[in-house]
Formats: structure tokens, sequence, C-alpha cells
């Protein structure tokens, strides 16, 4: 077995689509290429169809020449093969790229998507066991949850307005930049945003697990959208809220706001979230 280091999986996924975006699939550089999975070299009859043609177009020789195949050209491994016997961090490694393009991961998501929609025949009482927690393995949770809805350019402001000119540029590059960004709906633009975090959190939290949730919501202070709908915010998260301001001293320190909203928890787990976070699993 071996072990296989996710970070070091990720950056190699990285530089492996950069060299084909860049160099094999770039628009601005032309480069006289012809791209062949290996597998398509071992499956005859898909070659002969789809890659023989143009490959001889490519490499300028007549389709008329007989093809062969090399003995050595054959499958290193098999594609049905359980990784999981060989790679001994298995279970994390399926865990950080579940939900990537990785032809494995999705494959395997795929499969259990079906497994998982498959109803058992009728008249058995078979139920699949899941490990579900008991009401005391599931803890009490405070999700830490810090909204505004400034913007970068106005957040900025108190670092960078000097004097009542510049203060009204910003407050008017500001105004500009959501007018032209959210047709001039931003409001309603971030609580579209919060709500979709709150359906994922709603749809993914059991309602006997939901009653252990607490959501601690920091807010800046002078906040126009947020500070004067807290009902609409009680009423739209479905869970217990907590709210805590957030002084303009701790305004895009992000570090200090989490610490700042952690302080006020007292349960057994703290998670952070943003409102641009959608949960997918459920039972998570």
């Amino acid at each position: 077995t071996f072990h296989i280091d996710p970070a070091k999986f990720q950056n190699f996924l990285d530089r492996y689509r950069h060299t084909f975006r860049q160099k094999y699939k770039s628009p601005i550089v032309q480069r006289d290429t012809f791209w062949i999975n290996y597998e398509d070299l071992c499956d005859l009859e898909y070659f002969r169809l789809n890659i023989y043609p143009h490959l001889c177009k490519f490499l300028g020789v007549s389709q008329s020449a007989n093809m062969k195949t090399l003995r050595e050209t054959v499958k290193q491994a098999n594609p049905e093969e359980d990784l999981s016997t060989v790679i001994e961090n298995y279970e994390e490694l399926e865990y950080c790229f579940r939900y990537s393009d990785v032809t494995h991961f999705a494959n395997r998501r795929e499969q259990e998507v079906i497994k998982a929609t498959t109803s058992p025949p009728p008249g058995t009482n078979h139920q699949p066991v899941e490990d579900v927690p008991s009401d005391e393995e599931c803890g009490t949770w405070s999700v830490l949850l810090p909204i505004c809805s400034r913007t970068v350019s106005q957040q900025a402001k108190p670092r960078h307005s000097t004097n009542q000119e510049a203060s009204f540029n910003t407050n008017r590059f500001s105004e500009l930049t959501q007018s032209s960004q959210y047709h001039g709906s931003f409001d309603e633009a971030c609580w579209d945003l919060l709500a979709g975090f709150c359906t994922s959190l709603k749809e993914t939290v059991p309602p006997i697990q939901m009653e252990k949730f607490e959501c601690i919501v920091g807010i800046d202070i002078d906040d126009k959208v947020y500070q004067p709908a807290k009902e609409r915010l009680t009423a739209m998260i479905p869970c217990k809220v907590v709210f805590v301001d957030i002084q303009p001293t701790m305004y895009g320190k992000l570090c200090r706001i989490w610490n700042h909203l952690a302080s006020r928890s007292s349960n057994d787990y703290i998670v952070l979230f943003g409102d641009d976070v959608r949960l997918l699993d459920c039972g998570w």
C-alpha cells in the first residue's frame, strides 16, 4: 500500500490541467498537436473508427496502411479495481475529492447516488444499516455566521478615506458597482445568498439534531440591510439564533471576527460558515 498526500495530489491536478490548457488547448499559441488518451490505444475498434483516420491525416500518411497493435499496448490497471485496498489513506482522499471531476471519484459518487435512490423490493422489511449517531454522540453545535452587506469598497473606506471628498467618491463608486452588478437590487442579492445557505442547512441537518444547533450571527453594527431585519433573519435561519454586533475596529479582520463569535459559544462543536456556503451531505 501507499499514501497519497491530498494537497500534493491537488497540486498535481492543477499543474496537469494548466499544462494541457496552455500547451495543447491554447487558443492563442497555435501548435501542431494531436491528443490521444492511453485508453484510446487499448480499444482496437474505437481506435480504428475514431482515432486512426485523424492520426493518419495528422501524420500525412494513407489510411490504406495496415493497422497493427503492439503486444504491450494494454491497460496498466483494471478501471474497476478497488483502490481502497492499495491506498492506505483512501478514505481521506475520497473525502477530499468526492465532489471533484476526477473520474474515479465521480464514478463512485454516481454509483452511491444510484444505490441511495434504489428502494428495496416490495414486501421486504430490510433496512440498510446507517451509521446514524445517537443524540449523545451528536452533541451540541454552534454555527458561526458573519454576514455583511457592505461591498469591498465600502469596507475599505475607513482605511482610505481621509477627507469628505474621498469618502463621497468611495460611496459613489460603491453605489455604481452595486447598480451595475445587481441591477439596483443589491439588498435582495444579499438576502438571496443567505437564503441559499439557510436552505442547505435545513436540508442537511435532521430536525431532531437541529434542536441542538444554534447560529451565532455576526452583523456589522452599522449594516443597513441586516441590522434592522433581525426578525426576518430569525425566521429564515432554521435553528436558534444569537446576534452579535461587529464593531468597526474588526471590519475586514475575519480571524478576529471568528474569535469574537466563538467566545459566545458554550456548545460541544463549533463550525465556521459563510453565507456563500452550500451544504451537500445530509447528516454532515
